[in-house]
């Protein structure tokens, strides 16, 4: 019957579906089932000459209408993969498939945004997030100058705006004095990948 599972040999590979789902947006199924009496083969499988392991990119579209995504952070876009289902997007004759790969439209799902802060202290270098989130940090120790509070009170070191009628009274017409201190400076790259599912999937999905 039409609406039995079917069994498909695509190379070296068997894959379980039913004949409505290949003929969907394949013209090429649609040919292949309308003269199927010499394709069967003897154990009631249909034999597909066609790469089985890129077959199940095919097939897994086919099933849902979920154009696929080849992306890493560390390796960004697999274009050899790309360029590879292209190919038997065009042998299946599968036009939403072909436009998807041909023009690059997977280019505009992934969107990386990055952002820098600048960090001082060893105490600030720590981060817990979200995983889509890389943090790069970029440290190099540099010398500041440090104010000091004329009547060396501690609370006042390094803030000027601390000191009051009493300190400037002890300072009189000297000058303020500094002290050179060593601190770790760092520069924190954040790097955010957004992924835009709706790009992904046909406007039916959508809908329901």
């Amino acid at each position: 019957m039409a609406s039995d599972p079917i069994t498909l040999q695509v190379g070296e590979q068997r894959f379980t579906t039913f004949r409505s789902t290949l003929t969907g947006e394949s013209p090429y199924f649609t040919s292949f089932f309308s003269d199927e009496w010499h394709r069967q083969q003897a154990d009631g499988s249909y034999f597909v000459d066609a790469d089985g392991d890129l077959f199940r990119y095919i097939l897994r579209y086919l099933r849902s209408g979920t154009l696929p995504i080849f992306y890493t952070n560390s390796g960004g876009h697999d274009y050899s993969m790309y360029h590879s289902l292209l190919g038997e997007a065009q042998y299946f004759q599968i036009t939403r498939l072909i436009d998807w790969l041909k023009n690059k439209e997977y280019e505009k799902v992934v969107r990386v945004k990055f952002s820098a802060r600048e960090l001082e202290g060893a105490d600030k270098i720590s981060y817990s997030g979200a995983s889509d989130v890389q943090i790069q940090h970029h440290s190099a120790w540099r010398t500041r100058k440090i104010y000091l509070c004329p009547r060396r009170i501690e609370v006042h070191k390094g803030n000027p705006m601390a000191c009051g009628r009493a300190c400037r009274n002890a300072q009189g017409d000297r000058d303020g004095e500094f002290e050179e201190e060593e601190v770790l400076r760092t520069l924190e790259v954040s790097r955010r990948t957004v992924f835009d599912h709706n790009a992904c999937v046909s406007e039916n999905l959508l809908a329901t």
